[in-house]
């Protein structure tokens, strides 16, 4: 197990919010990165975003990261033909700061 100083993992910090999001639209059948505000996080932190309840129709993220300090990025899947905008609303994000930089390889 790689060392820590934390008894249960390497997470230093987890946090979920409530983040607001206005994604703009993405033509079909294509990927689009948008960034929004989230103030506090940092680059080597890893970031999840939960879609709303209801969720958009064809529309998938496709992936999430911090692109720079205060930033993240969320990459927006449209698999349908037509062009789509992810719905507006308060999205739930989980931030995690690892406690150790570079993160372990493997559990040995």
């Amino acid at each position: 197990m790689p060392s820590s100083t934390i008894a249960r993992g390497n997470v230093l910090n987890e946090v979920l919010m409530a983040v607001a999001l206005t994604p703009s639209v993405v033509a079909g059948a294509s990927s689009s990165t948008q960034t929004f505000a989230l103030p506090g996080s940092l680059t080597l932190d890893i970031l999840e975003v939960t879609p709303l309840a209801a969720g958009t129709p064809n529309m998938i993220v496709q992936s999430c990261w911090i692109s720079s300090a205060g930033i993240a990025a969320i990459q927006w899947l449209n698999t349908s033909a037509a062009s789509v905008t992810p719905a507006s609303g308060t999205y739930t994000v989980n931030l995690l700061r690892p406690e150790n930089i570079p993160l372990p390889s493997n559990m040995v």
